[in-house]
């Protein structure tokens, strides 16, 4: 008799458009659906995919933020007293980020992208901890928690790990001595090459389709070992082509308000968010948002229709967002244009995620935060035995 698997494949950035535009990973037909994303980056995307919430309820959105304290980079004040605007330059980045992430005893992800040093001691990040650790999200609780309270035997990627050797783990771990139930792959590269390159470039095709038949042959591996496979395969956000650029800093240059004085600003690649005490100030640099085509401030209803309303203004007290296929350039997290980028508007199609599975899928399953109900359905089956 079979054991079954469940198989639950992310693969970042296979937004839906591209999905049904490559004819991705045949076989995995039986549900071919858009799922709604959580709007932001993939710092707000995955904590969604893991906890079941949104944004606003599980806290992490975008990487930096503002809260009330900021305690975690107390230990590199003194870069304030740096001259000039020292940007770490591509080829230190990796150094330069672990040696931060030691100094602050960070354990999740963090890159300090093109965020002056001097200005590193005003933000603090939302993913110190490891968020495929069990317990990263003590309000909402993590599928990763139930996994382990159900006392499966699961295998998770290792996100930090080269993701030739996810694939590896993963394939050791089907014939290790305690059979599996429960799996979680975690495929990063296509995102980057999507940043890189755009769709549809061949390198982004290519890599679905050495994905498909990798994943391919991973199953038909399970199921000679004894193993029945019900997969499913989702991702996180969508990308767009990028066509044009904005630079919001040299747009407000000409208002007698100050960034750095008046107000602290960071720009993402498509929000650009302020704080100031002053509303005075916020009433300006509204004004001129408003005034720059292309962009559009955020109100509090539309961010929490979206899932990303923090009253406290932790993540900005005015937050504005650029139409897709626009990048705001420069930017604290780069300098230059690239080919693709998310984190739109979540109803736009090219924001759409995507669920693909060789099973019945419910179909109340239809955005982000329904994928923790998803993944543990095998979960509730074993209680009810």
């Amino acid at each position: 008799m079979s054991h079954v698997l469940d198989l639950f494949v992310f693969v970042d950035a296979l937004g839906w458009e591209i999905c049904e535009w490559a004819e991705a990973f045949p076989g995995l037909d039986v549900t071919r659906r858009p799922l709604e994303t959580q709007f932001g980056y993939s710092s707000a995307c995955l904590p969604t995919i893991l906890s079941g919430a949104s944004a606003s309820e599980h806290g992490h959105w975008n990487m930096f933020y503002r809260p009330a304290e900021r305690p975690t980079f107390r230990r590199l004040r003194w870069l304030r007293h740096l001259p000039g605007d020292l940007r770490v330059p591509n080829r230190l980045a990796g150094p330069v980020n672990r040696l931060i992430k030691r100094s602050a005893g960070l354990s999740g992800y963090f890159a300090l992208h093109q965020l002056p040093l001097q200005r590193l001691a005003e933000f603090d990040v939302c993913e110190r901890e490891d968020i495929f650790a069990p317990d990263a999200f003590p309000q909402t609780g993590s599928i990763l928690a139930d996994v382990r309270d159900a006392q499966l035997a699961a295998h998770v990627s290792d996100w930090r790990a080269p993701e030739a050797a996810r694939w590896d783990a993963l394939s050791a771990a089907l014939a290790g001595p305690r059979r599996l139930d429960w799996a979680f792959l975690y495929l990063a590269e296509l995102d980057g090459l999507l940043h890189r390159h755009g769709w549809p470039h061949a390198s982004p095709r290519a890599r679905i389709a050495a994905d498909a038949r990798r994943l391919q042959a991973l199953v038909r591996r399970a199921e000679g070992l004894g193993y029945e496979v019900r997969l499913a395969l989702f991702s996180d956000h969508g990308m767009a082509n990028c066509r044009q650029t904005v630079d919001l800093r040299r747009q407000l240059a000409p208002l007698p308000c100050r960034e750095g004085r008046d107000y602290v600003a960071f720009l993402d690649s498509t929000m650009a968010r302020y704080w100031s005490e002053d509303e005075r100030v916020l009433a300006s640099l509204r004004a001129e948002l408003e005034r720059t085509p292309g962009v559009l401030v955020l109100e509090p209803q539309t961010l929490e229709a979206w899932g990303a309303y923090f009253p406290g203004g932790e993540y900005g007290d005015l937050i504005a967002l650029v139409e897709p296929g626009t990048l705001l350039v420069p930017s604290d997290m780069g300098r230059r244009a690239i080919a693709g980028m998310h984190g739109y508007a979540p109803d736009h199609p090219d924001s759409w995620a995507a669920l693909l599975s060789n099973y019945e899928v419910e179909p109340e399953v239809t955005r982000l935060a329904d994928l923790r109900q998803l993944m543990s359905a095998p979960l509730r089956a074993c209680a009810a035995a």
